[in-house]
């Protein structure tokens, strides 16, 4: 797996498997999620990606966030999540 960072993110793309995967902060999480859903739901349907965000882990507050799809929608749903 190839690592991407960023500020409070960590992205993995595995080409064969086609996945990605981030982890946040509560306050990004939600900006990613949008007023009742409408941010992930513009994520998902412009990048064509398969967007998931899981509950924080006992003990933390992280969330990690679940990317899959061809490496180009990835690409495209990470560019959108990192630039609004």
């Amino acid at each position: 797996m190839a690592p991407w960072n960023g500020p409070n993110k960590l992205f993995f793309v595995n080409k064969k498997l086609q996945l990605g995967g981030a982890c946040c902060v509560p306050q990004l999480a939600g900006a990613i999620i949008g007023k009742a859903g409408s941010r992930i739901r513009q994520v998902r349907e412009e990048s064509g990606a398969r967007v998931t965000i899981d509950e924080a882990l006992p003990g933390s507050t992280d969330r990690i966030i679940h990317i899959t799809g061809t490496p180009e929608q990835i690409q495209s749903a990470q560019f959108m999540m990192q630039n609004k």
